[in-house]
């Protein structure tokens, strides 16, 4: 399903079940208001404190929360604002770590409005900072300080942390103050500006990318735009839902209510508050919908002061109030999806309007296993714990296969497989029972002398580790290559070869497990998968029924290498589609369908095209993650479905 697809089937679930039926959301938080609504505080006393913080964001995994703290005037001209994270997780269970002040904030400027791009590669935020203080701490260094108004920055994922802020041009930032960015799945900023001629005091504006930047900022006019402020936004991936803040557009509750409008063509709808418990007396803002669409999360000013107190405080129960977490600074909240009926509302009509665009691809274990390495061939267990991959170095003579483990929701450092390390190794298969792995290598048979073409070998488990590597040999091995392996449920192989009888450079082919741990004479499927160019790295869904691989060279190419797709349908298969929305200018290669039948594992060598201003911001992104070399991607196996003119499959439980 697309997002808003997903988040409203999410939704429903979660109306038509009891709640004790429905796991917690992401983000599961530490207390419930009073009135059994699903309004939770997050992290109270640890994220959510007597101090003001605002504007959540959350990366696509949801273990990671970026968030404002502001000084108590918030907007006054002494302002101070920064940039914290915390992260989910670690000995005292699931909950949320104590917070940290992100590296490219924290100094005598101010920083705020953080907000996580799609694909988690980018963070956007609003600073003051002046604009020749590219490389410091936010406002550190000789000139130190702040410009007055706010413009709009970028930092980009570097390895495990972020590279140099970067200000945004001036197609976007102006001598007024731009905040709250947001923005979707194909790059399209939206962000909220005072500048002259807008509707009110702040509006909202949208800017497309042109080039290596953006083009021209256009304002969203009514009925979103009021005489009021509209400022904090979040944006759908596919840019077909807008939730935002506004203090003048009429039916409001407060000073600021949160709004859901969705896209009509070039338009918006007519905005609808979100109403009870979520809109409220105060001041709602900032608001950040979960990658899963499952849950929401806000601002809001609620606590003390919302209501008269029902006797004279003395001194010691004023100073109790003002210290407490609910003291009227602003706290983060979160709620569930199917609590808000509006949205729910505006996520049926969204869902029931048409075909949007497919799920986007998300980064596999960002610094850990997609790294500045050359990556790709991944392969999961059938536990989904352990993720088998190859590591290629930079002449791609020398590969190596390597695994990591998922430990408390996260990927581990790879370790070399006990197999490997020593020949060049690449590219692996694991039987449906977790019990045999086959892989693909250089090294010679035992008695030969050493190899130029890739073999097909295989390791049964010991204990939880694998045994000596053993040659299938024929029929399955030749003197050509043979590589890229993969199981189906019933034991079936199929692999790549480009042995003679082939229709191209390299073919699929498919071999039945026969008695022992052998196969059958190996079949080339033919057209109209295999043709004259070269088809290899396949994938197959655990049924066998569909087939995803690499090809070279075909006429409606979008890039060097590309994904393909096929279905099989009364035994034959249908013509390959190219998988245009997941393939790019560059290589998209190694597709695997993970164990569960849901996902899309892939490899691509993608990579921003932007100027670079240095040297030293050429080395940065050279030894960052998306420096051209290759990572590992994951996207719901919807992409797939969709293209083939299907309705969503999922793999039946086992």
């Amino acid at each position: 399903m697309t997002f808003l697809r997903a988040a409203y089937a999410l939704a429903l679930v979660a109306v038509l079940l009891p709640r004790s039926a429905v796991g917690a959301p992401a983000g599961a938080l530490d207390r419930s208001s009073d009135g059994g609504d699903g309004l939770e505080m997050v992290g109270e006393g640890v994220v959510s404190t007597p101090h003001h913080e605002w504007t959540p964001s959350l990366t696509p995994d949801g273990r990671t929360l970026f968030f404002g703290v502001a000084d108590p005037s918030f907007v006054s001209a002494t302002r101070f604002w920064a940039i914290a994270f915390a992260r989910r997780g670690g000995e005292e269970g699931d909950g949320w770590q104590a917070p940290e002040i992100v590296p490219f904030s924290g100094g005598r400027s101010s920083d705020g409005y953080p907000a996580v791009s799609p694909d988690g590669r980018r963070l956007f935020f609003a600073s003051d900072r002046a604009p020749d203080r590219v490389g410091s701490r936010s406002g550190d260094g000789p000139t130190g300080g702040a410009r007055g108004d706010f413009d709009l920055w970028v930092v980009e994922r570097v390895g495990e942390g972020w590279g140099e802020a970067r200000r945004l041009g001036p197609e976007v930032n102006t001598g007024a103050d731009e905040l709250a960015p947001g923005v979707t799945a194909d790059g399209t900023l939206y962000f909220a500006s005072d500048r002259p001629g807008g509707a009110g005091g702040f509006d909202l504006y949208r800017a497309r990318p042109a080039g290596e930047g953006y083009g021209r900022a256009e304002p969203l006019e009514a009925p979103v735009a009021s005489a009021g402020d509209e400022r904090d936004l979040w944006i759908a991936p596919d840019g077909g839902l807008l939730l935002f803040s506004s203090r003048g557009l009429p039916g409001g509750l407060g000073s600021d209510d949160l709004w859901v409008s969705l896209r009509q063509g070039d338009g918006w709808s007519t905005p609808r508050n979100l109403g009870p418990p979520v809109s409220s007396p105060a001041s709602d803002t900032s608001p950040w919908l979960s990658a899963d669409g499952a849950t929401l999360y806000f601002a809001s000013r609620r606590g003390f002061g919302d209501a008269p107190s029902d006797h004279a405080l003395s001194y010691a129960e004023l100073e109790g109030h003002l210290r407490s977490v609910t003291n009227g600074g602003g706290n983060l909240y979160q709620i569930p999806t199917a609590r808000v009926p509006a949205l729910v509302e505006a996520l049926s009509e969204s869902s029931s309007a048409g075909e949007r665009p497919l799920p986007t691809p998300v980064l596999v274990g960002p610094g850990v296993v997609s790294s500045r390495e050359f990556e790709g061939h991944q392969e999961l267990a059938p536990d989904g714990k352990s993720l088998y991959f190859t590591i290629y170095n930079r002449a791609f003579n020398r590969d190596t296969i390597v695994v990591s483990h998922l430990e408390d929701g996260a990927w581990s450092r790879p370790e070399v497989a006990s197999f490997s390390g020593r020949w060049s190794d690449v590219s692996t298969g694991i039987s449906p029972d977790g019990e045999r792995l086959i892989f693909s290598s250089r090294r010679p048979r035992p008695g030969e002398p050493a190899r130029t073409d890739l073999d097909l070998w295989v390791v049964e488990k010991e204990g939880d580790g694998w045994g000596a590597p053993r040659n299938l040999g024929p029929p399955v091995n030749t003197p050509a290559d043979d590589y890229s392996p993969v199981f189906t449920r019933d034991g079936t192989l199929f692999f790549c070869s480009n042995r003679p009888g082939g229709l191209g450079g390299y073919d699929v082919y498919r071999a039945e497990a026969s008695a022992g741990w052998g196969f059958g004479e190996p079949r080339n499927l033919g057209p109209p998968v295999n043709t004259e160019h070269a088809e290899w790295n396949v994938g197959v869904s655990p049924e066998g029924d569909l087939l995803v691989f690499m090809v070279h060279g075909r006429a409606d190419a979008v890039g060097g290498d590309d994904l393909y797709a096929s279905r099989l349908e009364g035994g034959r298969w249908q013509e390959p589609v190219n998988l245009r929305e997941l393939n790019t200018p560059d290589n998209d290669y190694s597709p695997k369908v993970s164990p569960d039948g849901r996902y899309l594992l892939f490899g691509s060598n993608s990579f921003p095209r932007r100027r670079r201003r240095s040297y030293t911001d050429l080395v940065e992104q050279l030894d960052g993650v998306l420096n051209g070399a290759g990572n590992i991607y994951r996207v719901d196996l919807e992409v797939v479905s969709r293209r083939l003119g299907e309705e969503p499959r999922r793999a039946p439980a086992h």
